[in-house]
This record gives C-alpha cells, sequence and structure tokens, in this order.
C-alpha cells in the first residue's frame, strides 16, 4: 500500500511528524454582556485578543491547559507515545 502523509492532514508532508503536547495556558472562556461565548470560529477577527486574554488570564480563569497537536519540530521536545 503507497501511504502520503497528507492522508493524516492535507498540510502534512514527507519527512514531517506530528507532535501533540500540552497548551502553554490553559483556555479562557470569553462572553458578551448576555454571557455568550465569543469564539474565535464565530468571529475570527477577536482571535488575537482571545489569545492576549487566554496569555495574561489563562492561570487566572481556573482552566487546565489542553493538548495541542502540530507539525515539526516542537519548541519543547517531548515525544509521545500513542496509547492502544
Amino acid at each position: 500500500m503507497d501511504w502520503q502523509p497528507s492522508v493524516v492532514h492535507p498540510q502534512l508532508k514527507e519527512g514531517d511528524t506530528l507532535v501533540a503536547e500540552e497548551s502553554a495556558k490553559p483556555p479562557i472562556k470569553a462572553v458578551d454582556r448576555k454571557g455568550k461565548e465569543l469564539s474565535r470560529k464565530e468571529y475570527p477577527s477577536l482571535g488575537p485578543i482571545l489569545d492576549s486574554l487566554r496569555e495574561r488570564y489563562g492561570a487566572e480563569a481556573g482552566g487546565k491547559p489542553g493538548v495541542e497537536l502540530g507539525s515539526g519540530t516542537p519548541i519543547r521536545r517531548r515525544p509521545v507515545t500513542p496509547r492502544c
């Protein structure tokens, strides 16, 4: 069988690796004055603001860092072993 990295992700190239690691900061939930969540998906222009709020208040918001999946060489080298 001829396997291509793009099967896993369209931007994955030959020789690239996938790396899963804990996010640097916990997530935050930004809401409007009526309590409706302001998501990056619904409001893409808020992306930089939400990133800034996450960086500044993530630890204080009480959330736990999630897991981020990326390709290439990670900043912190910590290989992830798949568990079956």
